[in-house]
């Protein structure tokens, strides 16, 4: 059966992809590409195109998380926990980060649009993340009246979602956000940059797993600071663009000591003419 939920959102994603052909044939694109993502020709305008299609895919997501979860039905909750009573519900409670975290992500998204393309791309996949967190979290509020199995609920589904993705995500932030500093510093700063940012990571590591106990929340909000520090400096040094690198031929080297001859050997005709 379908649900209502997977109806509205799946009218969504089907709208959003017709607004993308749409907008790729008006804006330059040919053949079936508007319709093949690109794939059997071209797609006009990629900017607008990307985000009308970004847009239909996260519309789609959510309609099958909401058909894979029944629109959050009693019952499913129940199976979910192990039980056969049905729980008590009730409205979201507490405080949620996600729209910080939205606000994060469009502010990527339109910086990228004017810095580069790998910031555009990761503004598109923080939005993307937040969209399905969000999404799962106003879920889980009303799955029962217990917020302890609410969040047990809610682990227990995105657990395995969440860790591999999230790693993923992070150290290909990490990486850009670092490769873009080192290569707008000079050549003797990105020695000492790639040699601080080493220690500070290992250096973390090791505190966490040996040192003190510490509150999830705290580690959380560490790691958080950390990598929102670091996409920061990404950005700015992407803004700022790479130094200037000299590339030296391999016929270099030649020329000089050529050159050195051509000294030599005039000085020397000089003496004899003298």
């Amino acid at each position: 059966m379908i649900t209502n939920s997977f109806k509205i959102w799946g009218a969504y994603g089907m709208i959003a992809y017709v607004a993308a052909v749409i907008y790729g044939y008006s804006s330059g694109g040919n053949a079936v590409g508007p319709l093949s993502l690109g794939y059997l020709g071209g797609v006009g305008d990629h900017v607008g195109y990307a985000i009308l299609i970004g847009l239909s895919v996260c519309c789609m997501v959510i309609a099958l998380m909401f058909t894979a979860f029944r629109d959050a039905d009693p019952d499913m909750a129940a199976s979910y926990m192990g039980t056969t009573a049905v729980p008590a519900t009730q409205p979201p409670v507490g405080n949620s980060m996600w729209p910080i975290a939205m606000a994060l992500g469009m502010g990527t998204v339109i910086l990228g649009l004017a810095v580069h393309p790998a910031v555009f791309a990761v503004g598109i996949a923080i939005l993307g993340i937040v969209a399905l967190e969000w999404t799962m979290e106003a879920w889980a509020d009303r799955a029962t009246g217990d917020r302890t199995a609410n969040r047990e609920l809610r682990d227990r589904i995105m657990g395995p979602i969440e860790l591999p993705m999230m790693a993923a995500v992070g150290v290909a932030l990490v990486a850009i956000s670092i490769s873009r500093v080192l290569l707008t510093v000079s050549k003797a700063g990105s020695v000492i940059v790639a040699s601080v940012a080493a220690v500070v990571i290992f250096g973390g590591a090791v505190f966490l797993a040996i040192g003190p106990e510490l509150n999830k929340k705290v580690v959380n909000s560490i790691l958080a600071l950390g990598l929102v520090g670091v996409v920061a400096a990404g950005i700015v040094s992407a803004s700022i663009g790479i130094r200037d690198i000299e590339h030296h031929g391999p016929g270099h080297g030649e020329e000089e000591h050529g050159d050195d001859h051509s000294d030599e050997e005039s000085f020397v005709i000089r003496g004899l003419g003298a």
